[in-house]
């Protein structure tokens, strides 16, 4: 039995997209060895911890100020020392003493920033597939401290490691992603695997009369800009009656500020009485799509605060087709190419709260059922059993 060897810098048991990687490799007979986190908990995968200790940290954070930045680059190159690039990528160290022993045939890796680590690890002799799923040099370009600390280091591995990245298998998640590598780091072997989800045997659900429901998942992100949806239903003039659940995820004080913040502007804001706006407990991702079936219309809405929200192609978008929903989303161009050749709903013309009441007004419920039934139909080929595919050939070819 081939083993595999899954390295992400995350709680895989949350990480949908690495999650199903896990999963796949399990269901077609290989060995699989998760590197992350937090465990699955899964009794046919063995796992290693990795942690980032606050020494590592503060190493981190002071090699990573570009006043600094120059003055690293230029010793690693005199001195070409193993231990000065694990100061300067702190996972690196953890990662090469805690699976340095590891036995394994080919390595999954779904950060750029251990792409020193798994080469290593590798020893030019394993066969490595990087997971590109985000243009990781402009990954948070809107945060300032993420500017300052993560961006020249990003910048130095892509720049540092061109010739190894053209030699080893990329994945990303659509073709604009792809674009961006290949023209600003001249990077051009990629295959591109979508964030989709497993098939699900689902109907559309009929329209209650005269109550259309409407649901937005995700994160509840300040740049995210999720008030204009919340604004939009303020110029909304029709006769139908609207219920919008909102099931937002936070993880720290700012996503919790945030969402007290979009309640208090959709009870302030939003006056009209056929319009109810409701903030509900995120869903478990397991129930997500039987409980997404019970609405009408999925809100795909992504505020392009930097350039991969702007070439998006979120997993919230075929959660919705899987569940059989209508679709509005905003123009981000992956999104919208969906949208249009499935025919799953509309694109709003831009991101402001006008032009997506403008979109909303154009439903109605017989195009509602049309774009239900596009969704239905899409799903049977938008799905992971289909798309892993990709992966499991990838990964066949470089074994055997």
């Amino acid at each position: 039995m081939k083993k595999i060897l899954i390295t992400s810098l995350s709680d895989i048991s949350k990480d949908s997209r690495v999650l199903k990687q896990v999963k796949t490799l399990l269901n077609n007979n290989y060995f699989v060895i998760t590197a992350a986190f937090q465990n699955l908990n899964l009794n046919s995968t063995n796992h290693i911890h990795i942690q980032l200790t606050n020494k590592h940290k503060l190493k981190f954070i002071f090699l990573s100020l570009n006043r600094f930045y120059k003055l690293t680059e230029d010793l690693i190159s005199i001195l070409n020392l193993n231990t000065l690039k694990e100061i300067i990528n702190p996972y690196i160290l953890d990662m090469k003493n805690k699976l340095k022993s590891i036995d394994f045939d080919l390595i999954i890796s779904n950060d750029l920033l251990t792409l020193p680590a798994i080469i290593h690890l590798s020893n030019n002799k394993k066969p490595i597939i990087l997971d590109l799923h985000e243009y990781f040099p402009e990954e948070y370009t809107d945060n300032k401290t993420w500017v300052l600390f993560y961006k020249n280091f990003y910048l130095h591995l892509l720049k540092k490691y061109q010739n190894k990245l053209n030699q080893i298998n990329l994945i990303t998640v659509n073709e604009s992603i792809a674009k961006l590598y290949r023209e600003n780091f001249n990077i051009n072997k990629f295959n591109i695997i979508r964030n989709i989800p497993y098939y699900h045997n689902l109907s559309p659900r009929v329209i209650e009369d005269n109550l259309i429901k409407l649901v937005h998942v995700g994160r509840a992100l300040k740049s995210r800009k999720l008030e204009n949806m919340i604004l939009a239903f303020k110029y909304i003039k029709s006769n139908l009656n609207f219920l919008v659940d909102f099931y937002l995820v936070t993880n720290d004080k700012d996503s919790q500020n945030y969402l007290e913040y979009l309640k208090n502007l959709a009870q302030n804001e939003i006056n009209n009485p056929n319009i109810k706006i409701n903030f509900l407990k995120p869903i478990n991702q397991d129930d997500l799509i039987n409980k997404l079936n019970e609405y009408d219309i999925g809100l795909s809405y992504m505020y392009p605060s930097n350039i991969n929200n702007l070439y998006c192609l979120p997993n919230k978008l075929f959660q919705y087709m899987q569940a059989r929903l209508a679709i509005l989303a905003s123009p981000n161009p992956e999104m919208a190419k969906i949208v249009n050749e499935y025919n799953l709903g509309l694109v709003s013309k831009n991101y402001e709260p006008q032009e997506l009441a403008k979109s909303l007004q154009l439903f109605n419920k017989q195009n509602i059922m049309l774009f239900k039934q596009n969704s239905d139909k899409a799903s049977k080929l938008l799905n992971f059993e289909n798309e892993s595919k990709i992966l499991l050939n990838l990964i066949n070819s470089l074994l055997n």
